[in-house]
């Protein structure tokens, strides 16, 4: 990984905002107003990369190169019971 890669893994941040964001969404929320999808907008726009896992689970994260796909692939794991998100985001 490069100098300019965000790496969010066990962070409280993301630990919290998924959680907070999985409720705001199952409230009838946008997603796109919540902390989390705020911060990985920032981090799409800025990052030429960006990963997101849980745990040991790092190996073979699903690659996604466009910032909506991004966005829409953290919102659909956000919203599975689990609330994990895997991906890895390189910037065409």
């Amino acid at each position: 990984m490069s100098a300019h890669t965000a790496i969010l893994a066990q962070a409280d941040i993301f630990e919290i905002g998924s959680t907070e964001a999985q409720a705001h969404i199952l409230a009838n929320g946008c997603f796109e107003a919540t902390r989390l999808a705020r911060t990985l907008m920032y981090l799409v726009e800025c990052a030429q990369s960006v990963v997101l896992w849980y745990g040991d689970d790092w190996h073979n994260l699903p690659l996604v190169e466009e910032a909506t796909e991004c966005l829409e692939h953290v919102k659909y794991q956000v919203l599975q019971p689990s609330c994990e998100v895997y991906l890895r985001f390189e910037k065409k």
